[in-house]
């Protein structure tokens, strides 16, 4: 099952209602890397406090939109969006971070590698400005840079009728 709030690298074999204990939420949010989601997180434990119910979940990073209409057929499908460019931003200092001070995710030797050869965001911006190989190689190996917002809106026409 998916592991709620996860950093969306744990596979896992349902995605579902059964996932979490209790009824279908009124409404599941996708989690799109770096839009939020602790933010969101935070609103929706505090409604869960005031509540005593939980009315809306957020979903791990790996969960499409197509997941959440068939795996939680009864509720509305949320997600925020956030201009590309700051995203990529926020996801390459997260990550040069290393998620700190609220995470800690160390490097993986890809991330290491690009980050000595792109050590700012304007640097890897400039690489890929000129099309430079290295700066796309860059890219594919910063965790949160190498997907887009497809990834979890790939099949939106199945999710169209929950939004």
């Amino acid at each position: 099952m998916h592991e709620r709030w996860s950093d969306g690298d744990a596979d896992a074999d349902a995605i579902g209602p059964s996932a979490f204990p209790g009824p279908a939420p009124e409404v599941v949010f996708l989690h799109i890397p770096k839009t939020g989601g602790t933010a969101l997180r935070a609103c929706f434990d505090a409604d869960a406090a005031l509540t005593g119910r939980r009315r809306f979940e957020l979903l791990t990073h790996r969960v499409t939109i197509a997941d959440a209409a068939t795996g939680w057929p009864g509720s509305g499908i949320g997600f925020v969006i956030r201009d590309p460019v700051e995203r990529r931003v926020s996801a390459f200092l997260s990550r040069l971070r290393m998620g700190r001070p609220r995470y800690d995710s160390p490097w993986r030797p890809a991330e290491r590698t690009a980050f000595e050869r792109f050590p700012t965001p304007d640097a890897l911006g400039r690489g890929l400005a000129v099309g430079d190989p290295a700066a796309l190689v860059a890219v594919e190996r910063i965790r949160h840079l190498r997907d887009g917002l497809g990834v979890q809106l790939i099949d939106v026409e199945i999710g169209r009728a929950h939004v």
